[in-house]
């Protein structure tokens, strides 16, 4: 339970760097890029994006942490996070 929420708080602390639209680094893939094609994303979105699907886990463990919810529900969670994650960068 200790390491759930150690873990959350580090996940929360994390979204909220992406959601103010800095910390473009711990986004996957984005410093590889060519700086054309680093051109051609909206960095600000894409930052949000993240850090909205960051924060939506990071809450949803923490209450997996505490025991209010079950494995599957967590699964649901984060499933429907990962959506609504996908239908902000589109």
């Amino acid at each position: 339970m200790i390491v759930m929420c150690v873990l959350a708080g580090l996940m929360f602390v994390l979204s909220i760097i992406l959601l103010s639209g800095r910390g473009s680094w711990l986004i996957a893939g984005y410093n590889t890029m060519s700086k054309e094609e680093q051109n051609k994303c909206d960095r600000k979105k894409l930052t949000r994006a993240a850090g909205t699907l960051l924060i939506i886990t990071s809450i949803a463990m923490l209450a997996l942490g505490f025991s209010q919810i079950n494995v599957v529900i967590f699964l649901i969670i984060v499933f429907i996070s990962v959506i609504i994650t996908i239908e902000l960068v589109s």
